[in-house]
This record gives C-alpha cells, sequence and structure tokens, in this order.
C-alpha cells in the first residue's frame, strides 16, 4: 500500500547527533507514538514557529521557564503540583508582568483594530479570560492551537469570517460539555 504522495516530495539529510540526543529523540517519538524522523519534523517546526514571535515574547516565555525552574528548587514542587507552590509561581509571573507593562500611550483601541475580534468586547479584563478559555478549551479538546495564527494571517475576510465561525462552533460545543471554567 505504501504511503500517499506528499504534495512536496521530503528530502532526507544526514545529521551526526551524539548518542544522549538520539536517546532522548527515541524516548520522546516513543512516548508520541511516532517515528524518530516526525518527532525531529515536530521539534524543528517548533523552533521556526518560535522564531517568528517577537523578542519580548520570546523572552517571556523564557522568564516563565525560568521561573518554573526557581518555583521548584525554592519549594521543592512544581508549580502545577502545590498550591502554594502555584502562588509562588503566579506571583512572580505577576510581577515581571507589571514590570513590562507599557507607559505609552497609544492610540487608537486594540479591539477596534481587529475585522473580526474573538471575544466581543472592550473589557482587557474580559477579553483575557475569553482568550484565555478559548486556548484552555482547544487544548482540552486537542485542536490546533495554530488555528488563530492562520486565521489572523488570511487575506480573504470572508474565509477568516468562516474559520472564526469554527472556532465559535469548537467554544459551543466546550460549552455544552460543561468544561471547567478558567
Amino acid at each position: 500500500m505504501g504511503r500517499p504522495p506528499a504534495k512536496h516530495k521530503q528530502r532526507q539529510i544526514a545529521v551526526a547527533l551524539p548518542p544522549t540526543f538520539r536517546e532522548r529523540l527515541e524516548q520522546a517519538a516513543s512516548a508520541s507514538d511516532h517515528s524518530i524522523a516526525e518527532e525531529v519534523r515536530q521539534r524543528l517546526e517548533q523552533s521556526f514557529g518560535a522564531e517568528r514571535l517577537e523578542q519580548a515574547t520570546r523572552d517571556l516565555l523564557l522568564t516563565i521557564q525560568s521561573v518554573a525552574k526557581l518555583v521548584l528548587s525554592e519549594t521543592g514542587y512544581d508549580w502545577f503540583a502545590h498550591p502554594h507552590a502555584w502562588e509562588v509561581f503566579r506571583h512572580a509571573i505577576n510581577v515581571h508582568l507589571d514590570r513590562l507593562r507599557p507607559t505609552e500611550a497609544v492610540t487608537g483601541h486594540p479591539v477596534a483594530l481587529q475585522p473580526c475580534p474573538l471575544v466581543s468586547s472592550d473589557n482587557a479584563e474580559a477579553i483575557g479570560t475569553g482568550l484565555e478559555a478559548i486556548l484552555f478549551n482547544m487544548r482540552r479538546n486537542n485542536v490546533l492551537l495554530d488555528l488563530y495564527e492562520r486565521t489572523s494571517a488570511m487575506s480573504d475576510e470572508a474565509a477568516q469570517k468562516r474559520t472564526r465561525a469554527k472556532l465559535d462552533e469548537v467554544l459551543a460545543a466546550a460549552r455544552t460539555k460543561n468544561l471547567e471554567k478558567p
């Protein structure tokens, strides 16, 4: 039977790796139930995807990673495994975000600039809560998290609206399943 023909033929490349990398790739591929080649492709895609983020977001992600390690070191628990560790983690992240708060006045309302916002509100807290709920439910329902990014990049407004309508369907389905609230 074989593989279906690829839209774009993939080419193999030889890469020399230390044995420990090979072992880690084998373990990760086995845990994800796919080949080592697929594991490498996915990890490269994640790496290239991270490059599309602006530097401030990359720095924030690294800070969150570092805070998680420091919380484990300081409390003896992963941030998600113990209520006190979670509080320490949350406080550290909030303090860091407060340090990064923009101080310059920007003209125009961010919501007004979006042709088809996911959350219909002018309230920053409501928008943030809505966006987090969308991401939570997308993860919970194993929906691709890059859907929003692809939607925003669409130049065809009708296609953008159709895709956003599909997101609304996913959210409605999540609500009917009575998923946890944020």
